[in-house]
């Protein structure tokens, strides 16, 4: 290893927050284990993610507006192209496509067409979002994302392959039972052909923009506008995922399977990825995790009737969710993954306080 050199700065009991070493008591310019500059960590990730709100144009009626600008930019601007392909087909037959505005989506030869003007809904938004964080609050995107000097990659891989790991086990088991139920339903194996390819192809590269934009909004912009009310970290991971439970009511997952599993499973999830966005201090854990969830509904295996209609390799048949088999798995499975993040990333040597806003 380098000769590390060292600064004028002790810190005590502090963690380098892009790889967890603990510097205490310790003056380090370099981290000694990952080489990244220290440049100040007299206050944690998290603080940093949460103070970062009262930087630039921090009024409180600037979130109102901007939350409301950036919804009006994703919600009525983003899907015109989708509506604009929608009116195209409904004049000229092309290539044997169909829209069905009904259910928001195209069906025809190839599900990739309808899956990719989808995602370009999410594109715009993240453009209206970086605009008007930047010109409302005159800020950096990477305030909203991390409390970190960088966004770290490392830590969205990670979260990714734990995520999938996890969900091979459980598709694994499932597929081993057989006959018997599997979250009140039964797997099917589907034939899939090339389409599959082309599809996961544009899930690779569209959907981690996806999932960056719904948490960059829910768990990065909205939960730092929150604490221009308080800094209560309960109060936040709370608020942001009834706002995020509410939003998800409108798919047609939850009236087609049951509400209240849905809404339940949706919550749960949604409170574990507030969680670990402000144990840890940025979005990059909630952005993996997210990113590979919704990566494995599209790809691996879905539901018959979902929001987003793709080709999967499996299929859950199921009438409706029963709510207790849909939440245990959950519960448990978020709290092997908090148990694995919060070992991997040391969180509970940060001491971080749930109920003050230091």
């Amino acid at each position: 290893m380098k000769n590390i050199p060292k600064n004028s700065i002790t810190y005590s009991s502090k963690l380098c927050d892009l790889c967890g070493t603990e510097l205490n008591n310790e003056t380090y310019k370099y981290c000694p284990s990952c080489g990244n500059e220290v440049i100040d960590y007299s206050i944690s990730a998290t603080q940093s993610f949460i103070n970062a709100a009262s930087q630039g144009r921090s009024e409180s009626w600037r979130y109102l507006v901007g939350i409301l600008l950036a919804l009006l930019i994703w919600q009525l601007i983003g899907p015109l192209p989708f509506l604009g392909a929608c009116g195209a087909l409904s004049r000229v037959e092309i290539l044997g496509f169909n829209c069905d505005l009904s259910h928001m989506s195209i069906t025809g030869p190839s599900l990739v067409p309808g899956f990719s003007l989808t995602m370009l809904t999410f594109i715009i938004g993240l453009i209206g979002l970086k605009w008007t964080i930047k010109w409302i609050h005159k800020r950096g995107l990477l305030q909203v994302l991390t409390g970190r000097s960088q966004f770290d990659l490392n830590r969205f891989f990670f979260s990714s392959i734990v995520v999938f790991a996890f969900s091979f086990l459980s598709l694994l088991a499932g597929l081993t039972i057989g006959d018997s139920d599997v979250l009140g339903g039964q797997i099917t194996r589907n034939s899939v052909g090339i389409d599959w390819i082309f599809l996961s192809v544009a899930a690779i590269v569209l959907v981690p923009i996806q999932a960056g934009t719904e948490e960059l909004f829910f768990r990065g912009y909205v939960l730092q506008g929150l604490t221009r009310l308080t800094k209560n970290r309960l109060f936040l991971a709370w608020v942001t995922s009834l706002i995020f439970t509410s939003v998800h009511i409108a798919n047609p997952e939850p009236w087609e399977y049951g509400v209240s599993a849905y809404i339940i499973s949706i919550f749960l999830m949604s409170l574990f990825m507030s969680l670990i966005t402000l144990f840890d201090g940025g979005l990059e854990l909630a952005i993996g995790f997210h990113t590979m969830n919704n990566l494995w509904s599209f790809l691996i295996l879905g539901l018959e009737k979902a929001v987003i209609p793709t080709t999967t390799l499996f299929t859950l048949n199921v009438a409706s969710l029963d709510t207790v088999n849909a939440i245990i798995p959950g519960i448990v499975q978020f709290a092997l993954l908090f148990g694995i993040f919060s070992w991997r990333y040391k969180w509970f040597n940060k001491k971080i306080s749930f109920t003050e806003g230091s």
